[in-house]
């Protein structure tokens, strides 16, 4: 029995380390707030690299999910990002593939760092993830 668990605790070790741009898990303290109110029904989840992956409740005020990642800092939804209850996410790719959240000339003026990610979306609302 004990070389079973130690094996599946190598294998999650492993699987972790190599899904870590990958795998998003979620921040019980992080907090969205769009022109500086707070959107309570919001999820925040953080992979390695402080990419940020956000679910909400569908309203016509922010997307049901968008993702923003430190390689081009493009908020967009994600094409396959797969949510496995509130805990964990798990995109398709270190990059993950999405559709920005405007057109050919959007510009979203992100900022991020290790607590936060500051970025205006297409309908010029101030998009604002606190990491916690």
């Amino acid at each position: 029995m004990r070389r079973v668990l130690l094996v599946v605790l190598l294998v999650l070790v492993v699987g972790v380390a190599v899904l870590r741009q990958r795998l998003f898990l979620r921040d019980p303290l992080g907090k969205l707030y769009v022109n500086n109110s707070e959107i309570t029904t919001a999820r925040v989840f953080i992979n390695y690299t402080n990419d940020v992956v956000v679910t909400t409740a569908n309203t016509d005020a922010s997307p049901a999910i968008f993702i923003v990642q430190h390689w081009d800092g493009m908020p967009g939804r994600p094409q396959a990002v797969n949510c496995m209850s509130t805990l964990v996410c798990l995109s398709e790719d270190d990059h993950a593939n999405k559709v920005p959240l405007g057109g050919r000339n959007y510009n979203p003026k992100t900022t991020m760092n290790d607590r936060d990610v500051t970025f205006v979306d297409y309908g010029g609302d101030t998009q604002h993830v606190v990491i916690r």
